[in-house]
């Protein structure tokens, strides 16, 4: 990461048993590239197809799975946050009806507001952390480890 890497080709040994053959190309000369390979590559195993993968998009298959729990621990961290958030409206139910001396009577209104606002600012911050994580391209955080 700190320093340039030049391009560089892994190749197969017979005794390591590798079946895959890694190679860095610039950008700009991708097409180029991308020929020579397989004209050399027809030109030295005539009798397999070349098969060709883009190293990017094996690496996000890989976190395919990674991606689809995120949205599940989404989903039952919401489901959590509402459980969280009755329990605490019994709690200031409980309270208020206990610590009640005067005949101050404070309507079921009161207490939906207070609910639905616990939940609406426990949501969002929690939906906003879990969506930016799930949002985040995992391709891009490995590059910057």
């Amino acid at each position: 990461m700190r320093s340039w890497v030049w391009p560089l080709m892994l190749g197969p040994s017979s005794e390591w048993g590798f079946d895959y053959l890694v190679v860095r190309l610039k950008p700009d000369e991708l097409v180029a590239g991308i020929d020579h390979i397989e004209r050399t590559w027809a030109r030295f195993v005539p009798d397999q197809p070349l098969q060709t993968r883009w190293l990017d998009q094996s690496f996000a298959n890989l976190y395919t799975r990674e991606r689809q729990l995120g949205w599940l621990f989404t989903l039952f961290s919401g489901v959590a946050i509402l459980i969280a958030s009755v329990g605490l409206y019994g709690l200031a139910a409980y309270a208020a009806q206990a610590r009640t001396t005067y005949r101050v009577e404070v309507g079921p209104f009161t207490f939906v507001i207070a609910g639905v606002l616990v939940t609406v600012i426990a949501a969002l911050t929690v939906g906003h952390q879990s969506i930016r994580a799930a949002l985040t391209d995992p391709v891009k955080t490995l590059r910057c480890e």
